[in-house]
């Protein structure tokens, strides 16, 4: 039988997390050797068991000694069968075994046990275009002569390595799941009436498939809500920055082995219920966060690390991820573009003269509700002009560098009529427009040039919003600079008498 004894460091339930595939530190004590054989035989079972929705056969594989592992297993399997996961499969991620310390559910370990970082390569039904993958840190150990699963926990992984997946909502409390064909929506168990959040959820996503055009999209979102903001918190790794009222957290496949190669292959969106009803509402959360998770189908995957606030994942502009997502928010509420209206009022308030912000600075504490107020007042102001079609066209030239994976409308399709249910976007203001918002159908003409300005280098947002522009039709391609042109001048008047 293998003597069980206590480890004399006790991590109470904190998070044993590993960076990449490097080995770990500071251990007193030496990984058992030799496991690998029966680790990946364990695997390749507790797949089987996935694949068949087997509790008895997942189970088998689990410390039976271990009340609290046990619980945390059932209810793991409960929720992945609730997701109807496709191709679950496990495997080691191929790095070298670690000294074994206790986790989240072991506050002792057998003398014979060994760590090891543990892939789930699994897909959510039309939410992913390829298996994605959530890491595990898995301890394994020797029990009556079979080598268990002995304590678990997240293991995000570092070291410029693509993080994959971690603390997922299936991982860390009971779920239910409602759906649609085109939406999955799991909400954490204590949330009331799952059915009524679906049918918010459902109304959103029907606007954005409706505003999206003919660009790329998933066959579904998935949507995970949390009942309270700790829980909410603790989803994917502390993936949300803690004043966000939602975060959407892209995926690569579980096949990529290089950062900022290849697309997306889905994202994974959290709601925070508390707090979204708390500073406006769940529909305008979960449309925002279905505006990301419609960028991720264009937009290449990013180089930077995982685990950056919302957008800051998108190797795009931030004024144009952001306030897309804040304009598309308000293109069916009237709420939401009153709350809109205000923060834009604030912002001109703060700010002085609009400008856009550069990524580095977008999301300072005193700055970013201002800063994606005047995002979103680009998009406000180019689609009361000259329609909704010209402000998406904008916004994909904006994020895409001309690189999209699918059309971009172009000025000649901008004629074409909106949807009939689509509801026009609304000034941000109630005062009658002025010239700057007369309905021009043509692309806006280049300004004078500024002798005062021309010696002077474009900013970030200024070059990126003149190539935009171009791309886009609404100015010509002449300028390196935004702020020359008129374009820029009569956005500008337009927020100042919002």
């Amino acid at each position: 039988m293998g003597i069980r004894r206590r480890d004399t460091l006790i991590l109470g339930g904190s998070l044993v997390a590993l960076g990449g595939c490097h080995s770990t530190a500071g251990s007193a004590d030496e990984p058992a050797r030799g496991m690998e054989p029966e680790v990946d035989a364990l695997l390749d079972r507790r797949s089987a068991a996935l694949a068949a929705g087997d509790e008895p056969g997942w189970l088998a594989a689990v410390d039976a000694g271990n009340p609290a592992l046990v619980a945390h297993e059932k209810q793991v399997l409960a929720n992945l069968r609730q997701l109807r996961v496709d191709g679950g499969r496990f495997r080691r991620c191929g790095r070298a075994p670690d000294p074994a310390r206790p986790g989240r559910y072991a506050s002792s370990l057998p003398r014979e046990s060994t760590a090891y970082d543990v892939d789930l390569a699994m897909r959510l039904p039309g939410a992913d275009s390829a298996p994605t993958a959530v890491r595990y840190r898995c301890v394994f150990g020797r029990v009556d002569g079979a080598v268990v699963l002995v304590d678990v926990a997240g293991a995000p992984a570092a070291g410029g390595e693509p993080a994959p997946l971690t603390d997922c909502p299936w991982d860390t409390g009971a779920l239910r799941v409602r759906r649609r064909p085109d939406l999955l929506l799991a909400a954490q168990s204590g949330v009331a009436d799952p059915d009524a959040l679906l049918e918010v959820a459902a109304r959103a996503a029907a606007e954005i498939r409706r505003d999206w055009g003919d660009n790329p999209l998933p066959d579904a979102f998935a949507v995970f809500v949390a009942g309270d903001s700790a829980t909410f918190r603790g989803w994917f790794a502390g993936a949300a920055p803690d004043w966000s009222a939602g975060v959407t957290v892209p995926v690569r496949g579980a096949e990529s082995t290089a950062a900022g190669t290849g697309r997306f292959v889905g994202s994974r969106i959290a709601v925070d219920l508390a707090t979204s009803r708390s500073t406006g509402s769940p529909y305008e959360t979960i449309k925002r966060q279905l505006a990301y998770a419609a960028a991720l189908a264009v937009l290449p995957a990013s180089p930077r690390p995982a685990g950056l606030p919302g957008a800051a994942e998108f190797a795009a502009p931030l004024w144009a991820v952001e306030g897309f997502a804040q304009y598309l928010a308000g293109r069916d509420s009237a709420a939401v573009r009153a709350r809109s209206a205000l923060r834009l009022r604030a912002a001109r308030r703060l700010t002085g003269a609009p400008e856009l912000a550069g990524n580095r600075d977008f999301y300072s504490a005193a700055n970013r509700a201002a800063n994606a107020a005047l995002g979103c007042s680009v998009f406000q102001f180019v689609a009361g002009r000259y329609g909704h079609e010209r402000a998406r066209s904008l916004y994909l030239a904006a994020v895409t560098h001309g690189q999209a994976a699918g059309p971009i409308p172009t000025p000649a399709s901008t004629t074409r009529p909106e949807p009939a249910s689509a509801t026009r976007p609304q000034p941000a203001s109630t005062a009658t427009p002025g010239p700057a918002s007369t309905a021009r159908r043509g692309p806006v003409s280049a300004a004078r040039p500024d002798p005062t300005r021309a010696a002077q280098p474009a900013s970030a947002p200024s070059a990126a919003l003149a190539a935009a522009l171009a791309r886009a039709g609404l100015a010509d391609g002449g300028r390196a600079d935004a702020t020359a042109t008129d374009f820029y001048t009569q956005w500008r008047r337009f927020v100042e008498r919002s």
